[in-house]
């Protein structure tokens, strides 16, 4: 009869994770914030709109972040950390004076990385630690095996006309940008 009785209350965990991981914007304390997630190398006007990074809190207190990626791209990498302070996001030291003034984001060194081969056009990274701070870097590439056009692509830069929330620059003399979650995580 206990036996049964964890089979169940494991079944039940697992239908809710599925639930959470299918719809997991209906489980969160505020509507998920939008940044655009876009690549193109930092000039407003040549930037390219490949999707949108959201970013949510859970019920429990829990971060969430996913990336969208908008039709004809696809993701075959990203990179996300999450952290209290703009300064615990690894970037480069500076160097002497001169051109490496320090300042510009590591991707390959945040928390959060994974690549996709087949690439994909959607993932979640959740429950993470928590932060408010959220540097989100993707490889995307157009959705054609004929012809593989790949670029890099920061959340928080926005296009031309962009109507989503904006990140701000990193120091260095890089066009990479970060984001602030706007609502307080494990609070009101």
């Amino acid at each position: 009869m206990k036996r049964m009785r964890e089979i169940s209350i494991a079944c039940i965990a697992l239908m809710l994770l599925l639930t959470a991981v299918t719809i997991p914007h209906t489980l969160a304390v505020h509507p998920p914030t939008a940044y655009e997630l876009t690549a193109g190398g930092g000039n407003p006007n040549s930037a390219i709109d490949v999707g949108d990074v959201y970013v949510w809190e859970g019920c429990g207190g829990e971060l969430y972040v996913q990336y969208v990626i908008a039709e004809g791209w696809c993701l075959t990498e990203t990179h996300l950390h999450v952290a209290s302070s703009p300064d615990d996001i690894p970037q480069t030291e500076a160097k002497g004076k001169g051109k490496n003034l320090g300042g510009n984001p590591i991707p390959g060194k945040f928390t959060y990385k994974y690549e996709y081969d087949p690439c994909v056009t959607e993932v979640i990274y959740g429950p993470l630690d928590t932060g408010l701070f959220i540097a989100a870097h993707a490889v995307v590439c157009i959705d054609d095996m004929c012809v593989p056009e790949c670029e890099t692509a920061w959340a928080g830069m926005s296009s031309c006309g962009s109507n989503v929330a904006t990140g701000i620059d990193f120091p260095g003399k890089n066009w990479a940008t970060y984001i602030t979650y706007p609502y307080p995580v494990n609070g009101d």
